[in-house]
């Protein structure tokens, strides 16, 4: 729970096999449906970025991406009133020119599952 009520999490790219496993590793962790979020290309068709991120607690990006797209997140977002706490990038595209997430550039690794985006 956060501060008493149950995270809002965003899934994108909700659709695909990522997300339909982000989805339902959210369901059964305990996340009511109505606080997963799913996102896919219909969503997104608009080109980001997306404020609706920043409302929600956990963000699950699983997308595929195969050509340039708007960022849906940007550094100079999370510096603004945010409930956004984790980020998980399933697509995990740092070192592609296109990436949509680019808050960050360091990969993780069994060793180290986590790292720090400095706001």
């Amino acid at each position: 729970a956060v501060r008493g009520r149950s995270p809002r999490v965003m899934v994108m790219g909700a659709l695909g096999r990522c997300g339909k496993g982000a989805v339902e590793f959210a369901q059964r962790a305990g996340i009511q449906d109505e606080n997963i979020i799913k996102w896919d290309i219909e969503e997104t068709k608009k080109g980001g970025p997306f404020k609706e991120i920043l409302e929600c607690d956990i963000f699950v990006n699983c997308i595929y991406l195969n050509h340039k797209i708007q960022p849906f997140l940007t550094k100079e977002m999370l510096d603004q009133g945010r409930q956004l706490s984790v980020l998980v990038d399933v697509s995990c595209d740092t070192t592609n020119p296109n990436n949509p997430i680019p808050v960050y550039d360091v990969n993780t690794t069994f060793d180290k599952p986590t790292a720090h985006v400095e706001t």
